[in-house]
């Protein structure tokens, strides 16, 4: 009779390491890409507490823990585009917005895993490309708006509609693929 590795409990325990290492490395990918290369005493400071708050709500089975991560991690974010006006620093806007959306992914997951029984089934109301068209929408409405925010003209009413446009839509369509 042949015995198997993975018989019995061990397989949603590997599931389980993975989110928790999953909240640890994208709440640290946020905090990193938000603070360098101008390494601002504040910024490295939020993005301390990003790295504690992730790996807390990792080990933590606690929503209040993922809201605080995602609170410190957004912070950190805003904190970083308000004191570096680098080149680069669009760039960093559009990679720790999708970050974020990652880190509310993942978040998500440990948290649904960790109030789940062991025999407790999900079923995805619409297909996997169906639900990642809303996130794409949020990125590229917040490409345009780092965008033109990068601009080094004059900013004109056009360019300020199309910015705030962009923001609203980012807005709306991530608000509601949360809900669904």
């Amino acid at each position: 009779m042949a015995v198997s590795l993975f018989a019995g409990r061990p397989r949603p325990r590997i599931r389980e390491l993975a989110t928790q290492a999953a909240v640890v490395v994208v709440g640290t990918a946020v905090a990193v890409v938000a603070a360098v290369p101008d390494l601002d005493r504040y910024v490295v400071v939020l993005a301390g507490l990003t790295v504690v708050a992730a790996v807390a709500a990792a080990v933590l089975p606690w929503r209040l823990t993922g809201t605080v991560t995602v609170l410190a991690a957004t912070l950190t974010v805003l904190l970083a585009g308000t004191l570096d006006t680098s080149d680069v620093r669009p760039v960093q806007a559009v990679t720790d917005a999708a970050l974020l959306m990652l880190l509310v992914a993942v978040l998500g997951a440990r948290e649904d895993r960790s109030s789940q029984s062991p025999h407790a089934a999900s079923v995805a109301l619409r297909s996997a490309p169906a639900r990642a068209v809303a996130p794409a929408l949020a990125l590229g409405a917040g490409s345009l708006v780092a965008f033109t925010a990068a601009q080094d003209v004059v900013p004109s009413v056009p360019l300020v509609l199309a910015g705030l446009a962009a923001a609203v839509v980012a807005l709306v369509v991530a608000a509601g693929a949360h809900r669904s």
